[in-house]
C-alpha cells in the first residue's frame, strides 16, 4: 500500500502552513501519538520515497518531504531476491552511505523534528541497495535537543535475518523510545562496518515543527 500521509496538529491558532507532500493519497494511516506539552503547529508525515525517480544504482538523497538527509542514498528494488531485504513499500527505499554516521535534520522552514518509527533491515553492501543479501546488524540512533544542541536520547536497534532464508526477508519495524518524540535539531544514525554493511530504511514516520 502506498501513501505519503501528513496532517497538521493545531497547537495555537493561526500558526504557519506546511510544505505540500508530493502525490498525497487517501489511504488511512494510524496517527502518531502527539507529543506532550504541544507548543506549536506540527506536521505528521510518512516518507515512503516511492515518488522519487527510479534508480537502479544508488543515488544521493539530500532532502525529501521537509527533512535533510546527510550521507543517505536511495535506490529502486526491481526484483525481490531470496535472502534479500524486501522493501516495506515498493519500489524505493533509502540506504546508508559508506560513512559511519548518517543524519536526519529539519529542512527550512521547519525548525525541529521528532521521529516516531520506521522499518529497516541490513544487508551486505553491494553496488546498489536495490539488491543485497540480508545480514545481522545493530544500528544506533542519537537525538540532539533543538534547544540545547546536546545529545538527549539514544537507541540501539537489532536486525537478525533467518540463517537460511527461503524467501525475501521483510524489514522489521523500529518503534523509537519516547525520548525521540520531542523537538530535535538532528538525529544521527550509525551502522557498524559501513564499508561492508548497508542499513536499508523505509516508511519513516515523523513530526516537523514550524517553531
Amino acid at each position: 500500500m502506498k501513501f505519503n500521509s501528513y496532517h497538521i496538529v493545531s497547537c495555537l491558532a493561526g500558526l504557519g502552513s506546511v510544505l505540500a507532500a508530493p502525490n498525497p493519497t487517501t489511504a488511512k494511516v494510524n496517527s502518531i501519538p502527539a507529543p506532550d506539552n504541544i507548543e506549536c503547529s506540527l506536521t505528521e508525515r510518512n516518507s515512503q520515497y516511492d515518488d522519487l525517480p527510479n534508480a537502479l544504482v544508488a543515488v544521493p538523497l539530500n532532502s525529501y518531504q521537509g527533512v535533510n538527509y546527510g550521507n543517505w542514498v536511495y535506490a529502486t528494488q526491481q526484483v525481490v531476491q531470496v535472502g534479500g531485504v524486501e522493501s516495506r513499500s515498493s519500489p524505493n527505499r533509502i540506504g546508508t552511505g559508506q560513512t559511519a554516521t548518517q543524519t536526519f535534520s529539519p529542512q527550512s522552514p521547519f525548525k525541529a523534528l521528532a521521529l516516531f518509527d520506521f522499518y529497516f533491515g541490513c544487508a551486505v553492501r553491494a553496488n546498489t541497495p536495490a539488491a543485497s543479501l540480508a545480514t545481522s546488524c545493530t544500528v544506533t540512533l542519537t537525538g540532539y535537543s533543538a534547544s540545547t544542541g546536546k545529545a538527549v536520547v539514544t537507541a540501539s536497534l537489532k536486525f537478525t535475518p533467518p540463517l537460511s532464508p527461503v524467501a525475501p526477508v521483510p524489514m522489521v519495524q523500529a518503534i523509537l523510545p519516547s525520548g525521540f518524540n520531542q523537538k530535535l535539531s538532528k538525529v544521527e544514525f550509525k551502522v557498524p562496518n559501513p564499508l561492508l554493511t548497508i542499513a536499508l530504511v523505509d516508511d519513516l514516520r515523523y513530526y516537523l515543527y514550524t517553531s
